[in-house]
C-alpha cells in the first residue's frame, strides 16, 4: 500500500511556511501527559527532557544517514522520531518524519536534504516551546 503524500515541492513549501509560524505542540496532547502522570510535575519536566535529548540525537542519526544514503536506517528512525514526536504533541515534527519514513521505505530520496533542514528548523521550534512548557512547570 502506497501513502500519499504531498508532492515534495507542495510538502517544502507548506512546511517552511509552517516553520515560520509556532512550533505545532498540541496543547492538549502535553495536557494528557501531566494528567497520566497524575500532576507530577518533576515527572513530567523528565519526560519532556528525555524527549529533548533523544530527539537531539535521533534528528543527528537522520542526518548521517541521508549523508551516507543508509536507507534502512532514515526510515527506521524517521519511525522512531515520528511516534515519539506525536507522543509528545509535536504533530508538525511528526509529519515530516512520515514523510521521511515514507520515502525512504520506497527507495526515494529526493528532497531528503530540503526536509532534513525543514526537520531541524520543526525540532529547533519544538524545543523553544517544551522548553516554555518546562520553565511554567518550575515551582
Amino acid at each position: 500500500m502506497r501513502l500519499e503524500l504531498q508532492s515534495s515541492s507542495n510538502l517544502l513549501q507548506s512546511g517552511q511556511n509552517q516553520t515560520l509560524k509556532s512550533a505545532k505542540i498540541d496543547a492538549k496532547i502535553l495536557q494528557s501527559l501531566q494528567l497520566m502522570l497524575r500532576g507530577d510535575r518533576v515527572a513530567f519536566a523528565v519526560l519532556i527532557e528525555c524527549y529533548l535529548t533523544e530527539t537531539a540525537r535521533l534528528v543527528q542519526h537522520i542526518s548521517t544517514a541521508i549523508a551516507t544514503q543508509h536507507i534502512q536506517t532514515i526510515w527506521q528512525i524517521a519511525h522512531k522520531l515520528k511516534s515519539s514526536s506525536a507522543s509528545i504533541g509535536a504533530i508538525a515534527l511528526a509529519h515530516l518524519c512520515k514523510v521521511l519514513e515514507a520515502q525512504a521505505r520506497s527507495s526515494n530520496l529526493e528532497n531528503n536534504l530540503e526536509l532534513l533542514s525543514l526537520l531541524y528548523q520543526e525540532y529547533e521550534q519544538v524545543k523553544t516551546a517544551l522548553e516554555k512548557e518546562l520553565a511554567k512547570e518550575v515551582p
